[in-house]
């Protein structure tokens, strides 16, 4: 088939495309891990066994010099286990989300009013792989079953998939609300923020990236359908748009992407020096100078992870420290953790700022009128601690503006909501 060869996209094959983070990956790049051989009299040795794998011997590398998370936590699943798992339900979707036309994706990549009639034609038109999708994201324990030993080159055949799949529901949902059946449009809004828990749970950067990608489809969906219909109200939502801990899976996620990086085992000459995680006949070595970067960079990834617990740690200045130019080897880009952190920012103020806007629509369709923010409750914007303002429009008693105090992105810019 046509598209196969685009179904199993590398960890590596994004950090290449790092402008295109977001975007599906598509590249066909295979980038095969050398090992060179070195003397044993050139390095010092930390051995567990001669069979260790360069992967499990940077996870050992990781845990002993102090991984801020338990090393059991570096796994590709979320959930209970007691339960279906989803993964096997969305392998079965894989070629039939990935068959989607140049002219389809440009339809759901769009949710103006614009798109209206061809994004009604799309989603009757798959209304089979819609319902299979919501069986799939409504099942809640989700285990990929991936395998890091393959290091950067462990592939990823889902995140595109669940990306696409993400946008199907949402163009169903927007289609659902101006048909005025509300509650079908709720059930696929909250069957695609599943998606976004699914995608976190590959438990690497990019994973987690793709995970906010589809949680900011579904906000931009909810303004679509509620910014042009003051008797629209979502707020069934706000509990589940709570529930994702997008901090905390970035924390694990740069864990996960530290011990690859590590596990891939490039090296750097200068004179003397070799630095060297894995030898050809299999044992582990480290020789002191790598040692002590390894720990530099591991200080500071773990003061990282602490401050990005705390409130406010964006207007601190606060961001993931860059892995040494010495770990990564010429076929792979520094993976860009700067650019993730700022989408992190940018989806969780996003995401404050919906939850205001639909408390505020709820209110005003309880009341008759809109509400005063004390009446609410006061929301705080998570990067500079003051509250997140909402005003109204002159053109509608109705009418709203919500409007954040912190300003995130490139440039920097307020993230603001106007809902007639």
């Amino acid at each position: 088939m046509k598209g196969e060869q685009h179904m199993k996209p590398k960890i590596s094959q994004f950090w290449i495309a790092a402008v295109a983070l977001i975007a599906i990956a598509c590249l066909n790049v295979s980038c095969k891990k050398k090992y060179p051989t070195a003397a044993a009299s050139t390095i010092s040795t930390s051995q567990e066994s001669d069979s260790e794998s360069a992967f499990s011997g940077a996870l050992r590398l990781w845990r002993e010099t102090g991984g801020v998370l338990n090393v059991d936590e570096l796994t590709t699943s979320i959930g209970s286990a007691d339960s279906q798992n989803a993964a096997p339900l969305h392998e079965a979707l894989f070629a039939t989300i990935y068959s989607l036309t140049d002219q389809e994706k440009r339809v759901l990549a769009n949710s103006s009013i614009t798109q209206h009639d061809a994004r009604v034609a799309l989603t009757q038109s798959r209304q089979a792989e819609i319902v299979q999708i919501k069986q799939a994201a409504r099942t809640s324990y989700c285990n990929w079953n991936t395998s890091f030993e393959d290091g950067l080159n462990a592939e990823l055949p889902y995140l595109g998939y669940l990306r696409w799949s993400a946008r199907l529901l949402c163009a169903d949902a927007i289609v659902q609300a101006n048909a005025g059946n509300l509650d079908e449009a709720i059930e696929g809004l909250e069957c695609a923020l599943h998606l976004s828990r699914h995608a976190s749970a590959g438990n690497v950067v990019i994973s987690m990236v793709v995970g906010l990608a589809i949680e900011a489809d579904t906000l931009n969906a909810i303004d679509a359908i509620c910014k042009d219909a003051p008797s629209r109200s979502l707020i069934q939502l706000v509990p589940l748009l709570r529930k994702n801990d997008l901090r905390r899976n970035f924390a694990k996620a740069l864990q996960t992407d530290t011990v690859l990086h590590l596990a891939e085992g490039r090296y750097v000459q200068a004179g003397s020096r070799t630095a060297i995680i894995e030898s050809t006949d299999g044992k582990t070595f480290i020789d002191a100078t790598f040692a002590t970067e390894i720990t530099r960079y591991l200080t500071a990834s773990r003061v990282y992870i602490q401050q990005l617990q705390q409130p406010h740690y964006l207007q601190r200045g606060t961001h993931p420290p860059a892995i040494p130019s010495a770990w990564l080897g010429s076929a792979f880009s520094q993976p860009d953790f700067y650019s993730a952190n700022q989408s992190v920012a940018r989806t969780e103020l996003r995401r404050s700022v919906t939850i205001l806007a639909l408390q505020i629509r709820e209110a005003s369709l309880r009341k008759g009128n809109l509400p005063n923010l004390d009446q609410l409750g006061p929301m705080v914007d998570p990067y500079d601690g003051k509250l997140i303002t909402f005003t109204r429009t002159s053109s509608d008693v109705a009418g709203f503006r919500v409007t954040s105090s912190a300003r995130v992105g490139e440039p920097p810019a307020r993230v603001q909501l106007v809902w007639k």
